[in-house]
């Protein structure tokens, strides 16, 4: 099994104290949407994380609503056009 809690316990036994995940957006789902179900995805996390997103379906929506993945704490984007 392979999830948050095992890669984490995993790289806190050989010395990783944060990593760098990515959320992607599925397309048609609203930004906030992806971030939250990676959020529950690693509520076990037993390091530090942060999080990349990759936008998949870049359009006037998306594009408004990327403040409010900012202001969620995620400020790194990668946008596949």
């Amino acid at each position: 099994r392979s999830d948050f809690f095992t890669g984490g316990r995993a790289q806190a036994i050989g010395g990783t104290t944060t990593m760098i995940d990515f959320v992607t957006q599925s397309k048609g789902t609203p930004l906030l949407d992806s971030v939250q179900a990676r959020l529950d995805q690693a509520k076990d996390c037993c390091i530090d994380y942060a999080f990349h997103f990759i936008i998949q379906q870049a359009n006037d929506a998306t594009i408004a609503s990327m403040k409010d993945v900012i202001d969620a704490g995620i400020q790194s984007f990668k946008c596949y056009m």
